[in-house]
Parts: C-alpha cells; sequence; structure tokens
C-alpha cells in the first residue's frame, strides 16, 4: 500500500515540477490561468498522497517513527505544504523547481536505503515539543532555500540581468521581507522547541542528546543575531543570506547530520 501511495505521489510531484518548467517558459502562456490551476491541483495531489504516506505509515506501526528517512519525509512533506500555502499569497512558484526534487528523493528514499527505527511514543508533552521541532526545521529550512534564490536574484539584478529565472520572482523587496517573516517564525517555533526539549525531555544535555541541544541553540542564537541586525543595523541581502546559511547549518548538524552519524554510522 505504501508502495502504491508513494509512486502516485511521485508522479504528482514530477507533474507538479513539469508543469512549473512548462509555465514559465511560457509554453502555455494563451492558456496561463488553467496551466496555474492545472500546477495547484496536481500539487495538491502530492501533498494529500505524501500526506496518506506517513498516516498510514504511523497507523501501521501504532507509533512515529522517528528514523532519518523517515524524519527527512515528514520534514519535506511540511516544506511543501507551506511553500503551497504560500504561492497563494506570493508568485513564488518557481521555488519548487528546487524544493520538489527534495521532496521526491525523501518519499523515494525509504522505498531505497534500508529504513531504521526509532519509535516514539507520544507521552506528556513529548508530542509536543515533537510537532514544533518539526515546524521549526522545516520554517528554517524553506527560509534557507528562499534565501539561496534571493541571492542569485540580488547578483542578477546587480549585473542588471532580468530575463528568465529572475523575470518569474517577485520584486527583492518583497523577497526579503518574505525571508525576514519565515525567519522570524523559524526563530520563535525554535525557541519553543528548545524550552519544551528542556521541559519534557530527560537528559537534554546528557549523552545522546547534548550535541542536538547544543546545535540548536547555537543556531537559535545565530537566527537571532540576523533578525536583531537586520532590525538594528538593517542588515539585508548578501548579509542576510549569508547569516541563514550559518544557522541552517548548524540546524542540519542539530537533527539530521547527528541521526545520520547514529543510526548509520555508528550503529
Amino acid at each position: 500500500m505504501i508502495t502504491i501511495l508513494s509512486i502516485l505521489a511521485i508522479i504528482a510531484y514530477i507533474t507538479t515540477f513539469v508543469l512549473i518548467v512548462v509555465r514559465f517558459r511560457g509554453q502555455l502562456h494563451h492558456t496561463q490561468h488553467k496551466s496555474t490551476v492545472f500546477l495547484k491541483l496536481a500539487w495538491g495531489a502530492g501533498i494529500l498522497l505524501h500526506a496518506l504516506i506517513l498516516y498510514t505509515t504511523f497507523m501501521q506501526v501504532g507509533s512515529v517513527n522517528f528514523g532519518l528517512t523517515s524524519v527527512i519525509s515528514h520534514v519535506s512533506w511540511l516544506i511543501s505544504l507551506l511553500l503551497f500555502y504560500t504561492i497563494f499569497k506570493c508568485k513564488i512558484e518557481t521555488l519548487g523547481l528546487f524544493i520538489i526534487p527534495m521532496v521526491v528523493i525523501s518519499i523515494a528514499l525509504p522505498l531505497l536505503v534500508p529504513e531504521t527505527i526509532d519509535e516514539v511514543h507520544f507521552s506528556g508533552g513529548l508530542g509536543f515539543h515533537i510537532l514544533i521541532s518539526l515546524l521549526a526545521y522545516s520554517v528554517l529550512m524553506f527560509a534557507t532555500v528562499q534565501s539561496l534564490l534571493l541571492a542569485h536574484q540580488n547578483r542578477n539584478l546587480h549585473k542588471r540581468k532580468t530575463s528568465g529565472l529572475i523575470s518569474t520572482l517577485p520584486a527583492l523587496q518583497d523577497m526579503e521581507a518574505l525571508l525576514f517573516r519565515l525567519i522570524k517564525l523559524g526563530v520563535i517555533l525554535l525557541t519553543v522547541a528548545i524550552l519544551s526539549g528542556v521541559v519534557f525531555l530527560d537528559g537534554s544535555f546528557q549523552r545522546g542528546l547534548i550535541h542536538k541541544t547544543v546545535f540548536s541553540i547555537v543556531a537559535w542564537l545565530v537566527f537571532s543575531a540576523l533578525l536583531y541586525g537586520h532590525i538594528r543595523y538593517g542588515w539585508r541581502g548578501r548579509v542576510a543570506v549569508r547569516w541563514t546559511l550559518i544557522g541552517s547549518t548548524f540546524l542540519l548538524l542539530a537533527f539530521f547530520g547527528s541521526k545520520f552519524v547514529l543510526e548509520y554510522l555508528i550503529t
């Protein structure tokens, strides 16, 4: 069942990817409205099928598997959902050209790579901590991908190149405003995640969790410093992108890096 759902979800996402490419190449310029509708339908179908995969896995096991491949799938689904919601408010469908391949890989990984099992039974505030953590990672990873697109836009505008990919993006100011809204939301969620981890997890600073806690705090400090610099000193452009990439690197090390080492190298 999960294999069939995975194949259908991959087909839906690939269809979405193709529609984005076709739409912005102007091949369907005379039916632009219909192409947008088809794009959103395909994307919505991919998100729904992806959600069914996660739900079916949960129902079969009776708990949430937080092995590396499963976590990647959960985070990629949330990022896809965030972008899908955002395109109704901001014309950044182009970002799907970078995010959708990542989502497809995350769905295919459990089918190709031996999956590690790390079952988690929600109890007390553990479920809240996990949910907030996933949301924080997803929002900030979304911000990271968007910052790379912003850097590309900024570099080309300085060279006075406004054709191709750049022509499909909103104004530079709107892209920067979106980036800082995402980072602000991500910092709030990460703050709650760190505090809830201290409250609901036994031994947040003990062996096995200390690396995750420390890297998460360092990432929080980097993103918070970026927000302060933006408000106090007007940081933007390359400086904002650089700090975003540094913060996201620590965030990746906090969760994905540590899980990879523990599950695939040590174990």
